[in-house]
């Protein structure tokens, strides 16, 4: 895995989060629906590297099938930039309604995840990307491993959920979405003593 730093590293990135989450009922729902749904998807997607990228955590696997958005909860930091650029996603993707219902979302989900650790936002690779997501595994492993700092993250996605249970994480809240027929399960996988 290596840091996104290239416009071409940052495009196949963007371009493997938007065929992933085009159909996650996790993301359409705060789309604008008077707007072009993958224009809107797309601009989402860049403004998660921004913020990813800002707090250090945007990486791409070495054969460019694979994304991980993964940081340290301590580097999270509040800054104008960050604030003003919402308000333009606001505007741009999600219209005022979900822009208001996602700042309450995130206030929730802040306030039951953890502030110390790892923080995995987005973990996908494209269709044909299995050896890009042993890659991804690897690295939060390894990372979470060596500092002795457990990783979070979050789905809502059933399937997903016990995928990741499968690789280790244990589930420590769930609640029902409030915007979407969904639950929201929030996971944590302990560092491995070496």
């Amino acid at each position: 895995m290596v840091r996104i730093q290239t416009l071409g590293q940052k495009n196949r990135a963007l371009d493997i989060l938007s065929q992933c989450l085009h159909k996650s009922q996790s993301i359409t729902w705060l789309l604008n629906k008077s707007k072009n749904r993958l224009e809107a998807l797309r601009a989402l997607t860049q403004y998660c590297f921004v913020e990813a990228n800002e707090y250090k955590g945007a990486y791409i696997s070495d054969n460019e099938k694979g994304v991980m958005f993964f940081y340290r909860l301590k580097d999270v930091k509040q800054s104008f930039s960050l604030f003003s650029k919402k308000i333009i996603l606001a505007c741009k993707v999600t219209g005022w309604r979900n822009a208001i219902r996602v700042v309450r979302l995130r206030k929730i989900m802040n306030r039951i995840r953890p502030t110390v650790g790892w923080y995995g936002f987005l973990l996908t690779s494209d269709s044909s990307g299995e050896i890009a997501n042993r890659l991804i595994r690897k690295e939060m492993f390894r990372r979470a491993d060596e500092t002795g700092l457990p990783i979070y993250t979050e789905t809502m996605s059933p399937k997903v959920r016990i995928a990741y249970r499968d690789l280790g994480f244990i589930e420590y809240e769930c609640i029902p979405h409030p915007h979407v027929d969904c639950h929201i399960y929030f996971l944590k996988r302990n560092p491995v003593k070496k």
